[in-house]
């Protein structure tokens, strides 16, 4: 389930970036080094996130 509301939520940033690419490209200027830990968090959750489907996976 958990991995199908994160799949959705793709699809819907996907749409809103390909229906108003000005706010795509003004989104990609936000990141810089001094705030690149807003990558940093959220890409360890994914880790997690992808550890447990992969152990449900291989155990279930």
């Amino acid at each position: 389930m958990v991995l199908t509301i994160v799949g959705w939520a793709e699809v819907l940033k996907a749409l809103v970036y390909f229906t108003f690419p000005a706010y795509g490209l003004r989104k990609m200027g936000i990141p810089s080094r001094e705030r690149s830990q807003l990558f940093v968090y959220p890409g360890f959750g994914f880790l997690v996130l992808a550890g447990l489907l992969g152990y449900n996976l291989l155990f279930t």
